[in-house]
């Protein structure tokens, strides 16, 4: 689902100051975390007032339905069970990137407990978490909200940090291949020595298939691309071959343990930003254009 898609970015921790609707401060903590390839995403909130208090926990899942339809799987320690809310609209608001608008029941149907959950995405990188809802007899309001900023690496476990770290650099390549056109990936830089665009990813692709068997076993086991030589300059092949090896890689992360290898995690990861800097050559060299995703983190032109 394209919308699932966007909330690849925003994969981490995140923290700040709300107000629930007995007017009472507290402290947001908030983690958005991929699931079973990214098919879905684990949802954890949780609103500490001053002293302490835990005012509302929850645990959701947000993923489709069996007739495809986006939904917000609500778990929280407010409710007595758990709540299906229906994808409503994705539109922004006070000048989100975009907001995800969950709902369950009427909202005008004053017969029925209804609520909406929302999900605002911004430029700065922050989210907001609303919850607005109301009592039968009531009236349907907003009701909590908090807006929170994605919080450092230090806050995060070394599986995290990496896995984060990873998926931002997955997704940046996503971004590119979408980006360039497929003529492209026969091209070689002009007047200089150097193979193709598709040659570099292809480089890529064996690495994230290579790093991911040494993972597996912890240590190297030589280098191996699927990718065939001759198909690097199909848009669709490099596409397909970066996206199963990174869905792979997540997978494993996910499963693994704090006895994963720091140093071939780590090779990997510096395996994949190597080749940002290279790519950028090309992207400027051949006169491709820039990605929004890569002048955002890369501050380019």
């Amino acid at each position: 689902m394209k919308n699932l898609s966007e909330l690849n970015k925003y994969i981490r921790h995140y923290k700040g100051d709300g107000i629930n609707h007995e007017k009472q401060t507290f402290t947001g903590l908030f983690s958005l975390t991929p699931l079973l390839d990214k098919k879905g995403f684990e949802i954890k909130f949780k609103a500490v007032g001053n002293d302490g208090t835990v005012y509302h926990e929850e645990k959701s899942l947000l993923a489709p339905s069996m007739d495809e339809k986006l939904c917000l799987w609500n778990f929280n320690s407010n409710t007595p069970g758990l709540v299906p809310h229906e994808l409503k609209n994705t539109e922004s608001r006070n000048g989100s990137l975009m907001t995800f608008v969950f709902g369950f029941n009427d909202t005008n149907d004053k017969n029925a407990f209804r609520e909406e959950v929302a999900f605002d995405l911004w430029e700065s990188g922050e989210v907001s978490y609303t919850y607005s809802w109301g009592l039968p007899g009531g009236d349907f309001q907003e009701r909590s909200g908090v807006k929170m900023k994605p919080q450092s690496d230090q806050t995060l476990s070394w599986p995290e940090t990496v896995a984060s770290k990873l998926q931002r650099s997955f997704q940046l390549y996503s971004d590119l291949i979408d980006f360039i056109p497929e003529e492209a990936l026969s091209q070689k830089l002009p007047g200089l020595p150097s193979n193709t665009v598709g040659q570099q990813l292809w480089c890529v692709v064996g690495a994230r298939n290579s790093y991911l068997k040494a993972l597996r076993v912890g240590e190297w086991q030589g280098f191996e691309c699927p990718l065939a030589w001759d198909k690097t300059n199909s848009k669709t092949e490099v596409k397909n071959n970066l996206e199963a090896i990174a869905n792979e890689i997540t997978s494993f992360l996910k499963k693994s343990s704090e006895e994963v290898s720091k140093e071939i995690l780590t090779d990997l990861h510096e395996h994949e930003i190597q080749h940002h800097g290279q790519l950028v050559r090309y992207l400027y060299g051949l006169k491709l254009g820039v990605p929004e995703s890569w002048k955002k983190r890369y501050s380019l032109d």
